[in-house]
């Protein structure tokens, strides 16, 4: 939910371990959802963030599965500071 993405379960594991600071992960079918969690979704998405992540080489191509250090290396990252950022401001009507 921190920015907006869809998971697939293995990666959805694998944000989990990375704290909810960097990655919030909620089920689909399993959790609920407050409002402000689906307008996160709403305003975010998974294309939209690895749109963003294209502007920082760096971030940006698939992360090998279960590397840990490279999901931290994407997540941890000064960029996805910024887009969660924004991401919470178009969520609140902020500019």
């Amino acid at each position: 939910v921190t920015h907006g993405v869809y998971l697939c379960v293995d990666c959805a594991g694998a944000h989990r371990g990375l704290g909810v600071h960097l990655s919030f992960v909620r089920s689909s079918q399993l959790d609920r959802w407050s409002g402000a969690q689906l307008l996160r979704m709403r305003h975010g998405g998974s294309r939209r963030f690895t749109e963003f992540l294209e502007g920082y080489p760096q971030l940006a191509g698939s992360v090998p599965q279960r590397s840990r250090p490279a999901l931290r290396q994407r997540y941890a990252s000064r960029a996805a500071a910024f887009y969660r950022r924004r991401l919470e401001a178009e969520c609140e009507g902020r500019p």
